[in-house]
């Protein structure tokens, strides 16, 4: 039997934390942890209406690239009261082309992050419309008519997404940018 001495106990013992210790090392992580909480809080919204920007340019392509694939013509159709945005096909009756009227089913929606929502559209005849529906035509070789989104938060923060005609090349700038600077 082996036999442990009072010095190799002494040591083990100056080895350990004590209580008092892990309570001070508790007590500095808890500090941390809600400084850095209240921080990210203020943050979140940001982030928020971010994505919101993004899966609004998200849908744009995508309905692009839908009509150029399939050769018909859909609308991006924005919901502003619903928030969210989708695409709808579109067909053109036989004894009148080039007159598109849109059909029931949407192909894709995307919904806008909680708390973001669509302050305003500038339709791609330059009414801006803040209510209602507002119906953007893609063509079948995938040309966009050109529009203006503005994103908001409840802190009043906004991102304008502009849709630029043709290309569908879309930009996202932060703030309110006056939709008569761009030239279509």
């Amino acid at each position: 039997m082996q036999r442990i001495s009072a010095t190799a106990i002494a040591r083990s013992r100056r080895d350990a934390f004590t209580l008092l210790e892990l309570l001070a090392v508790l007590a500095i992580i808890a500090i941390a942890t809600t400084l850095v909480a209240g921080n990210v809080g203020a943050v979140i919204p940001g982030y928020r209406l971010a994505a919101s920007g993004r899966a609004v340019q998200d849908t744009v392509g995508r309905a692009v690239a839908i009509a150029a694939g399939r050769r018909e013509p859909v609308a991006l159709v924005y919901d502003i009261e619903a928030r969210t945005v989708s695409i709808q096909l579109m067909e053109t009756p036989p004894e009148r082309p080039g007159d598109e009227r849109e059909i029931e089913g949407r192909l894709f929606e995307t919904s806008l992050e909680r708390g973001i929502e669509i302050a305003e559209v500038v339709d791609p005849r330059g009414r801006t419309r803040r209510s209602g529906e507002v119906h953007v035509r893609v063509s079948e070789r995938g040309i966009i008519e050109g529009h203006v989104v503005y994103l908001a938060d409840a802190s009043g923060r906004e991102r304008t997404i502009e849709v630029a005609p043709l290309g569908a090349a879309t930009r996202i700038m932060e703030g309110h940018v006056d939709a008569s600077l761009f030239d279509y």
